[in-house]
Order: C-alpha cells, then structure tokens, then sequence
C-alpha cells in the first residue's frame, strides 16, 4: 500500500471494528445478518448489554458473533444496514443509541439540567402522547429549566439526537416512516424510564 492510498477517497464507510470488517465482507457476498440484544437485569447494577449478531444463509442460522455494546459497533452495524430480529429489541438498541446521542449534551450542561431540557422537550412535542412516552411522563417530576441564552440551542441539540436516530431507521434500516416513528417514541420512552429508574422503583415497591 503507498502512502497516497491512506488520503484517497474510499467507496463506502471505512470500519475499524474488526466485526464490522468481517460482517461487511459478508454481507457483500449474500449473507444475512440480524442483531439480538440482551439487556442487564435492571437491578443487576452497572453491566454493559451484549450484542449478537446472527448470520444466516437462506433461513439456515450459520454462525453468531458476540460482542460487549459500544456506541461505536452500533453505529456500524446501523451503517451496514443490519436490523435488529424483532421490533422490541429494536427498540431497546435505539434506546441505548438515544443514550449515547445525548451524551454530548448532558456532558456540556450537567446531569440535572440536562434532564429538565429533555422532558421540557418531550412534553412541548407530539411524543407525549405516544403511549409509550404518555404514562412514563406521569412518574417523572419535572420543574421547567431556566431559559438562558443558550436554551434554545439546547433545546436544538435535544431534537438533532433524537431526528438522528429517527432518520437512521428510516433511510438506514429501512423502516417504513409509521414503524421508525413507534421504535423510535419507544425507544425514548425506555430510555426516560432508565434515566429516572422507573422501573427500578417499581420493583423496590418505591411507586
């Protein structure tokens, strides 16, 4: 390889992740492939999910690769176009996605402040009447944030992470526009019912 080569334009997304390299070949060849994943028990304490990825030729499963979640991974994965093997595990890794695009946001104005602009947001939109979002809402105490001069683009930053995600199921998964929009009120509902332990505090009998 010559030194120009490492400037060139390359065709296609570049991928360092070894999976990703080895799913990209084979997905060039005609193989299938679906992503399962296995969330920690939600009293477990801090555990990261695991992805699995089944391939398959035909509707014969040939193989799975495991691998511990990273933002990174998934985003790959989203880039290769590979779907999750049911609707509610799609959810649940949109979820963590929703995570990982917020944490920009959260690191910039803190945790608390962060909170308050997302449910500001979530209650101002469409979302809140999801029902996937509408009964979360009651359980979570919310006193509007302080509108300084940088709410709106806080705000902005909110609707960025949450559009991007909506566009990923759409024009990278391929998602019909009714279907990316339950994943995706489902997927913030679930993560608003981690990021307030909601379900946590059910089964400790605390609501």
């Amino acid at each position: 390889m010559q030194m120009k080569d490492f400037v060139e334009t390359q065709s296609g997304p570049i991928f360092t992740h070894p999976l990703l390299k080895l799913l990209a070949t084979r997905l060039s060849v005609g193989i299938l492939a679906k992503v399962e994943l296995v969330l920690p028990p939600p009293l477990a304490g801090y555990q990261k999910a695991k992805i699995y990825v089944h391939l398959f030729e035909g509707e014969q499963e040939i193989d799975c690769k495991s691998e511990e979640w990273e933002d990174d991974l998934n985003a790959g994965l989203v880039d290769l176009g590979i779907r999750s093997i049911a609707i509610d595990v799609e959810t649940d890794r949109f979820a963590l996605a929703l995570r990982s695009a917020f944490r920009k946001l959260e690191n910039r104005v803190g945790d608390g402040y962060f909170s308050a602009v997302l449910v500001q947001f979530v209650a101002e939109n469409e979302f809140r009447d999801h029902p996937d979002i509408s009964e979360t809402l009651k359980h979570i105490p919310h006193s509007p944030p302080h509108r300084g001069k940088n709410y709106d683009m806080y705000i902005e930053m909110v609707r960025d992470a949450i559009r991007g995600r909506g566009v990923e199921l759409k024009d990278k998964l391929g998602y019909e526009v009714s279907q990316a929009v339950d994943i995706l009120a489902g997927a913030l509902g679930r993560y608003l019912d981690e990021r307030f332990s909601l379900t946590r505090r059910r089964l400790l009998g605390l609501l």
